[in-house]
């Protein structure tokens, strides 16, 4: 493909992005965690207290993002939402630059379509909750972990668990993961610093308010529930795809003996999966939606194996049908 017609293709393919989020956006029932970051948004505006909502544990992020939208003359709730869907846009896009560079240049195309369609972020895309930005950082962390992983911390405290998947991306790279490092430390908690008026607060904040009572989680039912909602959320044939694109680089990582990068964010994929069924003692879908990372690319990878495979049939019809029908088994 001509590279001239790359940023024309991309502004195309976002403009359909936020069309489908956007469209019928003020029909879609308002939750109450929506309400609370409305609530706290407004605050922010009434008092000019940047970080009051510090103090119950809610990071500011997040929340200051969705009170400057708040200057736009629409609907608080659709103008909130807003903010996920730019930064379901923003997800999109670094998920195909991952996919462009670690699968093949024009893999990026349909990992940026996968993201799209898929039914996950599509419903959350278009809601107010923190979940979307979170991921948003997280798939920026891909790259440039200095910004994306203390923006994700600061944008809920689950930002934490991209650390692992940064060091797993970033080892070889001292000096990068090293200069990370120190955003992750010193960003938080020079803002929880002045937020709470010094450490013995942020500790006590963070004793008392953010422990997970780890053993009253109901680890069986919360796997019942992962299980029910990701064939409602990703769909068989992604979840197929999913493993598909597992199995595929846990054998060629083992003959070239090194993990690919589409690896480590598939495993940590798994292991949030795990975490989140372990910890929550209130289990919402939400929770594990930054899986959606390993699951766009692992199933890029298998879906990018399969055309490829199709594209060497000889017989133009049959290699055209069995093309269509995989994108209409996928979608």
């Amino acid at each position: 493909m001509n590279d001239k017609y790359q940023p024309v293709i991309w502004i195309v393919l976002s403009a359909i992005f936020l069309f489908s989020r956007l469209y019928n956006l003020h029909l879609l029932p308002l939750f109450s965690d929506e309400a609370y970051v409305i609530v706290r948004a407004q605050e922010v505006w009434q008092t000019g207290k940047l970080l009051g909502m510090v103090v119950s544990t809610t990071q500011p992020v997040f929340v200051w993002m969705v009170a400057l939208s708040q200057i736009f003359p629409v609907d608080p709730v659709v103008s909130g939402r807003g903010v996920s869907i730019i930064f379901g846009l923003i997800t999109a896009l670094l998920l195909g630059r991952a996919a462009g560079k670690w699968i093949h240049p024009q893999a990026k195309w349909l990992a940026f379509g996968l993201t799209l369609l898929l039914p996950f972020t599509f419903f959350y895309d278009r809601t107010l909750l923190f979940e979307t930005t979170l991921t948003g950082w997280i798939a920026l962390s891909l790259f440039w972990p200095a910004a994306g992983l203390p923006l994700a911390i600061l944008t809920k405290q689950t930002g934490w668990l991209g650390l692992p998947l940064a060091v797993g991306l970033h080892w070889k790279n001292k000096r990068q993961l090293f200069f990370a490092l120190i955003t992750v430390v010193v960003i938080p908690f020079m803002i929880w610093f002045i937020a709470l008026g010094g450490w013995d607060e942020v500790l006590k904040v963070a004793i008392s308010k953010t422990s997970a009572p780890l053993g009253s989680a109901n680890i069986k039912l919360n796997l019942l529930r992962m299980k029910l909602w990701l064939i409602s959320y990703f769909t068989w044939p992604f979840l197929l795809l999913m493993f598909m694109g597992l199995v595929k680089e846990l054998v060629t990582s083992v003959k070239k003996q090194r993990i690919s990068q589409i690896l480590i964010v598939g495993i940590w994929s798994i292991g949030l999966l795990i975490f989140e069924a372990k910890v929550a003692v209130i289990f919402y879908p939400r929770y594990f939606y930054p899986i959606v990372l390993g699951g766009i690319l692992l199933a890029t990878n298998a879906s990018w194996s399969i055309l490829n495979f199709l594209g060497r049939v000889k017989q133009v019809y049959v290699r055209n049908t069995l093309v269509l029908l995989f994108w209409l088994i996928t979608l």
